[in-house]
């Protein structure tokens, strides 16, 4: 086993492999298919669901709705199934919404039509019908009706349409899901849509055609968020070193790298040697991944984030006073205090704990505070929600202010249940309800738990009474 050294001081080229390892997977499969399988966690059985309902999808077209929540890997996910995709039998066209330019529906749908072409030139029936004259529904429809004329035997290659990230298309979502409709219904495509709940639970209500063509037509596959410390230790694999222990990812990760990896290779041609660097023991605590994990609500993008601050903080030697053996190895305390120095302290962190009580009624209860409680306890928007705020001193323009900004990208304390499309009249008048998400039970815990929280920005003052 190689030795580990000691941790002297967090060098410049530690920080630069942590994060060139932490990089965002979709980008990484776009340049290397070799680095993504290998800095890829698991899902193994989702993939394997998926790859027997497409063995016999020249027969089935099997349609997948995949479900999960934000930043759990739904991307990623759909990346490793496309690598793994028979080529031979299949051609994979992925329409990543927050990818096109412009991102539009019309940039969506242009960009569908250019991609139809090279499929049709890839199974030997050219497309001729196209026209920069003709409006783009024309040539949507011409893209259609060509692949309907196309002989079911001619079609060497089973096309399968993945949908990805259309919760960003606001309003646009509806439009784009009824352009896809016949494709999902035709024999010679499998249509694979990627949501997140809320937009699954408009589908689910505001169209009987979307209802049963996207999701009683579909296989549905769930991503939950994954193992903090599992997702984390294999993107640092190859500085990682583990003792005999109970924990089974270790022996696992020693067979799977080594430090001629992929990941090693390329961190070597953008200057950094891996063999210069010291290796140790997954340094993090049960309690601080699952602190990770709760925060960011699993986005995976924003616990790295932590995990990065966290890892910088802890192999600063002189920075960590305890330390703990779980599993038989060594783990770095950095308790609530470390916490608060990495994440609300120092300006310059990658993830921010954000004080929520700066805004207070007259009496001295947190808006913000209050709000979330609401919202947990309540999750409806109607006039109990205004009443039970109004007897802490919160008026209705405030709380409305207050429900955008929590729910905005900034924050992320919870979601609408659902997402109105524009076909829906907006003159009705409906109760708002939202999904709180994990972050916003751990922020109340941290307001009222926390002392070093409360001592940082003051108390939360009274909770609503429901």
């Amino acid at each position: 086993m190689t030795e580990k050294k000691d941790l002297i001081g967090y060098s410049e080229e530690m920080d630069k492999f942590i994060n060139f390892a932490f990089d965002d997977l979709v980008d990484v499969a776009n340049k290397n298919h070799d680095l993504f399988e290998e800095l890829y966690y698991n899902r193994k059985n989702q993939c394997d669901e998926f790859y027997s309902l497409m063995e016999d999808s020249h027969v089935t077209s099997p349609n997948v709705l995949i479900v999960g929540g934000a930043g759990v890997g739904k991307t990623s996910f759909i990346h490793k199934l496309i690598i793994k995709c028979n080529a031979d039998l299949h051609y994979c066209l992925m329409l990543d919404y927050r990818k096109v330019v412009p991102k539009t529906k019309d940039g969506l749908i242009s960009f569908f039509i250019k991609e139809m072409e090279k499929y049709f030139d890839e199974i030997d029936h050219p497309i001729n019908t196209l026209c920069d004259t003709k409006k783009m529904d024309a040539n949507f429809q011409c893209v259609y009706s060509h692949l309907d004329c196309i002989e079911k035997s001619d079609v060497t290659k089973h096309l399968i349409i993945f949908l990805d990230d259309f919760d960003y298309a606001e309003d646009d979502w509806f439009e784009l899901l009824k352009y896809f409709l016949p494709f999902s219904n035709n024999k010679k495509t499998s249509l694979v849509l990627s949501v997140r709940e809320p937009l699954l639970n408009s589908i689910d209500e505001y169209d009987e055609r979307f209802r049963g063509s996207y999701i009683k037509k579909a296989t549905q596959i769930t991503l939950a968020p994954i193992s903090v410390e599992n997702v984390i230790s294999t993107r640092l694999a190859p500085i990682l070193v583990g003792k005999e222990s109970t924990n089974k990812l270790y022996g696992i990760l020693s067979g799977l790298f080594s430090r001629e990896s992929p990941l090693c290779k390329i961190a070597k041609e953008h200057g950094t040697l891996v063999d210069d660097l010291p290796r140790f023991e997954y340094p993090l605590t049960k309690k601080h991944n699952t602190f990770m994990q709760r925060i960011t609500s699993g986005n995976i993008r924003e616990t790295f984030a932590i995990a990065y601050e966290s890892l910088k903080y802890i192999l600063e030697s002189k920075k960590y006073s305890e330390i703990l053996l779980e599993d038989g190895l060594e783990k770095k305390r950095i308790g609530r205090e470390g916490v608060m120095k990495i994440l609300f302290d120092n300006d310059d962190t990658s993830y921010k704990i954000e004080n929520i009580h700066k805004l207070k009624s007259k009496t001295g209860n947190s808006l913000f505070f209050n709000v979330l409680e609401a919202v947990k306890y309540l999750g409806v928007v109607d006039d109990r929600f205004y009443r039970v705020l109004s007897v802490l001193g919160h008026k209705k323009k405030k709380v409305d202010a207050a429900i955008e900004e929590l729910s905005s990208k900034k924050f992320k304390f919870f979601v609408p249940s659902k997402i109105i499309p524009k076909k829906v009249n907006r003159s009705i008048e409906y109760n708002r309800e939202y999904i709180a998400l994990p972050k916003l039970e751990m922020y109340l815990e941290i307001c009222t738990d926390w002392e070093e929280y409360i001592s940082r920005c003051g108390s939360a003052g009274k909770s609503i009474e429901v």
